[in-house]
C-alpha cells in the first residue's frame, strides 16, 4: 500500500498490526515512517519512533534513516539532527537526509 501511494491505508493496516500484538520488523518501520513524512504527520511518526525506543528494538541503519528523513520532511530538524548525531554508524543515505535537511533550512 505505501508504495502505491495509499498512506492512509498504509497507515491503518500498521495500526491493525499493532492490536493483533504482532511485533513490527525493522522493515515494517522503515516503510511505515516514510509514510508519515508524505503525510506531514510528525505526530504519528513520533509515536512510531517512541514505540521503537520503547520496545528496545535493535535498529538497522535503514530504521534511523527513515527516521531522520521523516523528522527531516516533517521539518522537525531539530530532533533530526540528534537522531543522526546519535546514529552509532551513518551511511551515504544518512548524510543526504541531512544535507538536503540543511538545504530545506538554507544553511
Amino acid at each position: 500500500y505505501a508504495q502505491s501511494g495509499h498512506y492512509e491505508e498504509s497507515l491503518d493496516l500498521f495500526q491493525q498490526m499493532h492490536l493483533a500484538d504482532m511485533k513490527p520488523s525493522n522493515v515494517t518501520f522503515a516503510t511505515v515512517l516514510p509514510v508519515n513524512s508524505h503525510l506531514s504527520n510528525l505526530h504519528q511518526g513520533k509515536e512510531i519512533h517512541v514505540f521503537i525506543l520503547r520496545s528496545g528494538f535493535d535498529l538497522f541503519i535503514i530504521v534511523v534513516n527513515a527516521l531522520v528523513d521523516m523528522y527531516c520532511k516533517c521539518g522537525n530538524f531539530r530532533v533530526a539532527r540528534r537522531v543522526f548525531d546519535q546514529m552509532p554508524k551513518s551511511d551515504v543515505f544518512s548524510w543526504t537526509a541531512m544535507i538536503a535537511d540543511y538545504g530545506m533550512q538554507g544553511k
